[in-house]
Order: C-alpha cells, then sequence, then structure tokens
C-alpha cells in the first residue's frame, strides 16, 4: 500500500465536520502500516497559520490527554490505581508534533502526555503503562508518565530529573553527523532546569551548534517550591537571543513560535530554548495534596490560563465550530479513553494484590507497647532539638520548607522554626551535598536530605571525591561534620526502580563514612544525635516502609559509649539471624511462627563499621546464620557480613551449616506487587530457611 493511502487512513477524519477517532498501535498493526505511524505527523511543514485540520489534530491530542487524567485521576481514587502523574496545563506542547518529520528524535518529560499522544502513542499503550501491564517497551518497568516508543523516535527517559538532558546531546551529535536537518526535542521541568546537568548540556549544544530545541515546561512549582524567577532562564544560564517564549492559554501566538523556532533549529542555526510558561491544574502526583502548600486564589488564576479551555474556545469562535460538534467529539474521545483503560485493566494485577500475597511483608503495628511512635516523627523531633542545641546548624533538601516539610514530612514545623536555617535547595542532589559539605569544612554542621536514595546518583561525586575522603587526604586536619538522610528501600508496591532502591551495599563500602539503617524510633533519634557530635560525615538510611508505621518506643535521652554496636533484639539458642531496616520486622513476623527462644534475631543498625563481634558471639552458641539484606547480593553487605565470619577460624569450626543469605534479586524492581514479592526478601523466605535449618539439626 503506498505511504500517501496509509497516511490518508491514519488521518481519516482529521477534519471539522467529522469526529476524529483515536488510532491504536493494534489498529494500525491489522492494517499492516505500523511502521507508517510517524506518518500522522504533518512532515515539513512550511505554513504557520494554524488551519482547521490542524487545529483539530491538536485539540485531539490536547482532550484526549485531558480525558486520560480524569480517568487516571477516577481510578486512584476508587482503589483501582496505585499513581497517577498528571500532565495537566502542559497540554499545548503538542502543537510541537505538528512540525516533527519522521528523523526526527525526542526526549520527553513526564508532562508530555499530549505531546506523546501526537506523535503517535496510543491511548492503549499509556493505559499499559498506568496499570503497569507488561507489553510495549517496559510498560510494568517505568513510572506512569514515563512512556517511550522506539518506533516514534520517543526514547526512555527515567524519573530522576534531568538525566535526559546529557543523552539528549549524544543523539544530536550522530543526527547532526548525518546532515539530515533531523532536529532533537528535549523537554524539562522548570525546577530541572536548575540541575547541573541541563547547564553542561545547554553549553555543549551551544559550543557544538547542535539541532536541539530545548523545551521547559513552566508551570511555576517543583513539587511544594515556587520557582518564579529561579529557572535557568530566569537566572541567565541561557542567552536571551537563544530564547523563545509560548504562553499556553494562547494556542495561535504559540503555533507561530515553535513553527518559527523549529525552522530556526532545523536551519543549521544551532540550539533553542523554548520557554513554556503554563499553569499547574493539578498536583505533582496524586500523592501530593497541593491544597497544603498552594492558595486558593493561586490555583484559581491558574485555572483561568488552562490551554485545552483556551484551544476549545478557538475551535468555537475562529473556525467556527458547532458546540454541538465539538461536544459530540469530546464524547466519542471520553468513550474510546474508557474502553481502553477498561480493556487493559482487564489484564492488570489488583493494585491490593500485594497485601493479599501469601507471605508478602506488611507491617504489623506495634499496639502492646505503653509508649509509641514513628520513625518519622522521631526524625523530625530529633532534627529540631539538633537544630535548636547547634545554633548554626543548617538542614538543605528539596521541598523541605513549610508547608510541605518534604515529600514524607520529616521536616515539617522546621522552616518556620528555624527560617534563615531551614532551606529549599533547588532540585540539585550535587548542590545540596557540595554544599553542605563547604558549609561543614567551616566547623558548622550540615545536615541534607535527599528525597530519595534513587535520587543521590547526581551527588555521587560530591560525597565520594569531597565528603568522604576529606579527613584522610588532609591527615585529620580537616573535617565534614555532614549528617545525609535519605528514605530508603521497597516494600512500597507501584513505586518502580526508581523509588525502591536501597544502595546501602555502596555508601557501606565508602572509607570514612558512618552507614546506619535504623529499624525502630529509638535507634532513629539515637542515629541523628551520634551523628551530630560526630566529626565526620554520616548517612542514615530510613526505611521507607516504616517511617509511619508505630511502634515501641522508649525515648532514651542519652548516648551509648559505643553507638555502634549491634541490637540482640529477640534472644534464642537454635539459629542466628542477622539483618537491619525493613529486615527486622519481616523477620520478626517470621520468628513468631517458631515460639520463644528458638530464633536469636540481631538488628546491625550500622553498615558502616560492622560490629561482628556481637554476630560471632551469637553464632557460638546457636551454630547457624542466616543474613537478610534488602539490596542485591553481589558485593553486598550481607555477603560481606557472611566472608567475615567465614574468616574467623573460630567461628567456622562451629557453623554446623554453610550460612543462608536472603537478598534482592539481580534485577530492577517492577511496579508490580507481585513482581515485587518475587525480587524481595520475604516472611516466607525466612519461614522456609529457618525450617530447613532446623530440619537438618534433627535429622
Amino acid at each position: 500500500m503506498p505511504s500517501e493511502t496509509r497516511l490518508a487512513l491514519v488521518n481519516e477524519g482529521f477534519n471539522c465536520n467529522k469526529v476524529l477517532r483515536i488510532v491504536s498501535e493494534t489498529q494500525l498493526d491489522h492494517f499492516g502500516y505500523l511502521d507508517e505511524a510517524r506518518n500522522m505527523r504533518l512532515s515539513k511543514r512550511t505554513d504557520i497559520a494554524l488551519d482547521t485540520a490542524a487545529a483539530f489534530q491538536l485539540y485531539r491530542a490536547m482532550c484526549t490527554t485531558r480525558t486520560i487524567d480524569t480517568v487516571e485521576r477516577g481510578l486512584v481514587k476508587r482503589g483501582g490505581g496505585l499513581l497517577h502523574v498528571g500532565s495537566h496545563g502542559a497540554e499545548l506542547n503538542a502543537v510541537i508534533a505538528l512540525f516533527l518529520t519522521e528523523l526526527d528524535e525526542a526526549f520527553l518529560h513526564w508532562r508530555d502526555r499530549a505531546l506523546r499522544i501526537a506523535l503517535g502513542l496510543s491511548v492503549e499503550a499509556i493505559a499499559r503503562s498506568f496499570f503497569a501491564v507488561a507489553g510495549g517497551e517496559g510498560d510494568d518497568k517505568n513510572l506512569t508518565g514515563h512512556e517511550s516508543s522506539k518506533l516514534l523516535n520517543i526514547h526512555p527517559v527515567s524519573t530522576p530529573t534531568p538525566s535526559q538532558c546529557l543523552a539528549a546531546i549524544g543523539v544530536a551529535m550522530s543526527v547532526y553527523s548525518e546532515k539530515s536537518q533531523a532536529i532533537v526535542i528535549c523537554s524539562l521541568g522548570d525546577g530541572a532546569s536548575q540541575q547541573g546537568e541541563f547547564a553542561e548540556a545547554w553549553m555543549a549544544s551551544l559550543r557544538d551548534r547542535l539541532p536541539i530545541l530545548w523545551v521547559i515546561i513552566d508551570n511555576g512549582w517543583a513539587i511544594s517550591t515556587p520557582t518564579d524567577g529561579l529557572t535557568a532562564i530566569d537566572l541567565g544560564i541561557v542567552q536571551s537571543n537563544r530564547i523563545a517564549m509560548i504562553e499556553s492559554s494562547k494556542p495561535s501566538e504559540a503555533f507561530q513560535t515553535i513553527a518559527a523556532s523549529i525552522n530556526r533549529v532545523r536551519s543549521g542555526d544551532g540550539p533553542l530554548v523554548l520557554h513554556h510558561k503554563c499553569p499547574r491544574l493539578a498536583g505533582h502526583t496524586s500523592n501530593d495534596f497541593e491544597t497544603v502548600y498552594r492558595s486558593q486564589i493561586n490555583r484559581e488564576l491558574d485555572q483561568a490560563r488552562d490551554p485545552v479551555d483556551a484551544m476549545r474556545k478557538l475551535l468555537l469562535q475562529d473556525f467556527g465550530i458547532a458546540e454541538k460538534s465539538l461536544q459530540e467529539f469530546e464524547l466519542t474521545i471520553t468513550k474510546e479513553c474508557q474502553a481502553a483503560y477498561e480493556l487493559v485493566a482487564k489484564t492488570a494485577e489488583s493494585p491490593n494484590a500485594a497485601l493479599q500475597s501469601k507471605g508478602h511483608f506488611t507491617f504489623n503495628q506495634d499496639l502492646d507497647s505503653t509508649k509509641s511512635s514513628t520513625i518519622a516523627e522521631q526524625i523530625r523531633i530529633s532534627l529540631a532539638e539538633i537544630l535548636e542545641l547547634h545554633s548554626d546548624a543548617i538542614l538543605l533538601g528539596e521541598d523541605i520548607a513549610d508547608p510541605q516539610g518534604g515529600v514524607f514530612r520529616l521536616t515539617r514545623g522546621l522552616s518556620t522554626r528555624f527560617p534563615e536555617r531551614v532551606r529549599n535547595s533547588a532540585l540539585s542532589e550535587a548542590t545540596i551535598l557540595g554544599a553542605a559539605f563547604g558549609y561543614a569544612t567551616t566547623g558548622k554542621l550540615a545536615i541534607a536530605e535527599i528525597q530519595f536514595i534513587d535520587f543521590l546518583a547526581p551527588a555521587w561525586n560530591q560525597l565520594t571525591t569531597n565528603i568522604t575522603p576529606l579527613a584522610w587526604r588532609t591527615d585529620g586536619k580537616w573535617t565534614a561534620p555532614v549528617i545525609m538522610y535519605a528514605p530508603a528501600g521497597g516494600y512500597t508496591p507501584g513505586a518502580g526502580m526508581f523509588h525502591s532502591q536501597v544502595n546501602s551495599s555502596i555508601l557501606a563500602r565508602l572509607e570514612g563514612l558512618i552507614v546506619g539503617f535504623p529499624s525502630n524510633p529509638d535507634d532513629a533519634r539515637l542515629m541523628l544525635f551520634n551523628a551530630a557530635i560526630h566529626d565526620g560525615p554520616t548517612f542514615l538510611l530510613l526505611p521507607k516502609a516504616l517511617l509511619f508505621a508505630s511502634q515501641a518506643f522508649n525515648g532514651q535521652k542519652g548516648l551509648s559509649n559505643e553507638p555502634y554496636r549491634a541490637a540482640i533484639i529477640l534472644p534464642g539458642t537454635d539459629i542466628t539471624i542477622a539483618t537491619w531496616g525493613h529486615g527486622v520486622a519481616i523477620c520478626r513476623q517470621a520468628i513468631e511462627q517458631f515460639g520463644e527462644g528458638i530464633v536469636e534475631l540481631i538488628d546491625m543498625r550500622y553498615l558502616n563499621p560492622l560490629d561482628i563481634e556481637t554476630l560471632t558471639k551469637s553464632i557460638k552458641r546457636t551454630n547457624h546464620l542466616i543474613v537478610l539484606d534488602e539490596d542485591w547480593r553481589v558485593c553486598s553487605v550481607g555477603s560481606e557480613i557472611i566472608a567475615r565470619v567465614l574468616q574467623d577460624p573460630e567461628t567456622f569450626d562451629v557453623l554446623k551449616r554453610s550460612p543462608v543469605l536472603l537478598s534482592r534479586q539481580e534485577q530492577f524492581l517492577a511496579r508490580t506487587s507481585g513482581h515485587e514479592c518475587t525480587c524481595l526478601p520475604q516472611v516466607d523466605d525466612v519461614v522456609f530457611a529457618v525450617r530447613q535449618l532446623l530440619d537438618w539439626d534433627r535429622s
């Protein structure tokens, strides 16, 4: 079939007199022209006027996107989904698709759902991503809103921002070398534009005059932090003659600006930045309650700039489309979106599957305790006390200021109490740790919150070349008393690979860094205070699934003379289990099945230094060892513990069987709870390992 005929079929109904249909990848494949999906783009468009056909194609993508957002939010509210990542307000970026060719490449921000749809991504593909259903390109693995398509040249983008920027440089170098006039689109958020990787990428693209259109989606917020005056454009990182601006509520003007910008980049003039000023019409995700930090007036002002409303008004007033026809068009889109989600939902895992799965870890509240607290509460209280005791201490992090008080509310109330010393940082982990390091070298205490341990990577250079080796490489003349902490670990279904990492093994092998992993409120408090009096750096990993779990709390005020000692949680005579963090709660649940006094449970508490002495004493009583480590097996803390135990001749001689290591499987976590159950150590795994050793002893 000639490509012209196929293009006509794909674009069938793209006029004001018919209701446009949404063409799915399945439909395209059925007719044998899946490889032509990219021809939905109106290639090499030379006219700049927004005509009826283009207006309808644009509105189709925008309206579909808004409908999908509505469907997904409803599903999450009813318990039919775990997480919604919306694109409300950024829909006008779909205009970009009208001027791209099948040779162009795209790195798209999660707000760019409308642009993905305009480029040809199907509703079914987006639904698969929402429900974490396998198929397509890792739809069960990537966080919803991060869909890619090799067919459509939409590159896979990771969750930590803006990691896509430097990759876009490499792709631009490739297409530039082909002299094909192809260009690269790379979009990012306003907060991410403050990241060093964007600055590096921008300078590289400018230096080599690469054909990249950088698109900064600026809705004025980086989660809970206002970004007005703080973007790369506001701060002068981008030259004024390299900036084009569009306003979401003015689609006609945006159409012309985008057309001119893409033509300029395609002509070989080098990179440009398209500054898209748009409203934020919903929270960061369905877990973000923006009414906590946004005023009613602010939200109403943004509603008045709704790009979908502006585009609808344009169709009615400028193109003379009848209200009834437009309503029929919108109704058809709603029905098709709902049908697509209903179809995919039939093959999706229940959002509550993790709770229903036998042996999957869920925390049992400690209701027998006369006094209880949570790790989150003790972190918050202890930080306040440390800031009170150290009048020159500072606390840096993303979204930590009131009224948000951090994504996990660990700093709520602190910026109100210490307004000059508790500060929102840019979305730049390297800046957070680098600034904390420099501040600490002046003899003052610096505290740094990393929002998720998964986002530590951009700060790795600061941590490994500045913070941890400082005392060694200056013979102790310089020190860096930095307290770093981050929520870590899995056991939170739906989080995916970029919100479920542990990274404990990587941190534990850094010489000069104290690494703690508390399992209870008392240890969370004591570890913070130990870190505050230590003259070097400390990193505390906070077990994410236990942060808000009510546990027994003794409220110990004093500091131990041996702060890095492991703790015997439950005494026993037959088997020793060593673990930390989430593992303590998992093992306690498993041990309940064997009665008192059989299994000795040791909370290692600190991963560097390791208290092997307490562990070996226990092994000499029980003659058996099980280690539970939530991190990967290879080069893990768990394997290190076993290696040290086996290197001690006395301990080696008393072991009746080889030690058992229970750990995460050697793969990333998908977003389905079933995959998490398979990958992470569970209660049933501990029970099985204990029974095997007991049965061996009795045989």
